[in-house]
């Protein structure tokens, strides 16, 4: 899945399918990579910044899930509403 693969046309947005048991982890190590080498650009800190205001609670998880927006692969709506890498 290509982190950047997200889109909105005629009202309709799709976002990657990434919330599994390694994205925590993932994100933090990229965001502290571009940190680290400003270099790099903030790319993934963007992506991240916006999913974090699309996604508060479990209830927006279900939400976006529903519409077909995002694909939830972990165990529950609220362990990927828990994520918080910012």
């Amino acid at each position: 899945t290509d982190l950047f693969d997200l889109s909105f046309s005629w009202g309709i947005l799709t976002l990657p399918e990434l919330l599994d048991e390694t994205s925590e982890g993932m994100f933090t190590n990229m965001v502290a990579f571009e940190r680290m080498y400003p270099c790099a650009g903030t790319g993934v800190t963007s992506f991240l910044s916006f999913m974090d205001a699309l996604i508060d609670t479990a209830e927006d998880v279900s939400f976006l899930g529903n519409e077909g927006i995002l694909k939830n692969n972990l165990n529950s709506d609220e362990a990927a509403a828990k994520i918080r890498i910012l």
